[in-house]
């Protein structure tokens, strides 16, 4: 099972501080190796170790086997979330931590 870092994803209130057009609706991208993205949310501000506002940071994995990679996701203990579409499917990880494939 190859998986690749592709993202590693701040959700933040705005990002007028990057002055970046948005690459999506809500959502800027720099790019890189992993890229950094900055993604609107209105969630409060993390105030961890407060499970009430948790950090808001995921990762965004790629890989060539999009449903390997999901079965091999859950043989390991992710928990499902949510899909959006084919190719966007969010997952918690045993501790609760939410990544996308």
């Amino acid at each position: 099972m190859s998986l690749t870092i592709q993202n590693i994803v701040f959700a933040c209130p705005g990002s007028t501080l990057l002055d970046r057009p948005l690459d999506a609706p809500s959502r800027v991208v720099l790019a890189g190796t992993p890229a950094l993205a900055f993604q609107q949310s209105t969630s409060p501000a993390p105030r961890w170790p407060d499970p009430a506002y948790p950090q808001q940071v995921h990762l965004d994995l790629s890989t060539p086997d999009v449903p390997a990679a999901r079965a091999h996701a859950l043989t390991v203990g992710a928990q499902p979330l949510q899909t959006s579409g084919p190719h966007h499917h969010v997952y918690a990880d045993p501790a609760g931590h939410p990544f996308c494939i």
